[in-house]
């Protein structure tokens, strides 16, 4: 059997903006502010800020294409390359 594990807001946000990425929720072009993702979700602009960065560290080459288009200037600040 599988413990439960609590999450923190912050990856439960995460896992929400990449459903909705993958799910096609959200579209190459659409761009997404946090400040309304936020709001959305229930949470603060800094969480919702560390869920986007995370989001780009866990999301396969070909969708973090489609986030980076979203994204914009959110990813510069995630460094990686």
């Amino acid at each position: 059997m599988t413990k439960i594990e609590a999450k923190s807001l912050v990856d439960a946000a995460t896992e929400r903006l990449e459903a909705a990425i993958i799910g096609g929720e959200l579209s190459p072009g659409d761009r997404v502010r946090e400040q309304v993702l936020a709001e959305e979700y229930g949470i603060s602009q800094a969480l919702e800020g560390m869920a986007c960065r995370l989001a780009t560290e866990r999301i396969s080459p070909n969708e973090l294409a489609k986030l980076r288009a979203m994204l914009g200037p959110v990813l510069a600040a995630s460094g990686g390359s």
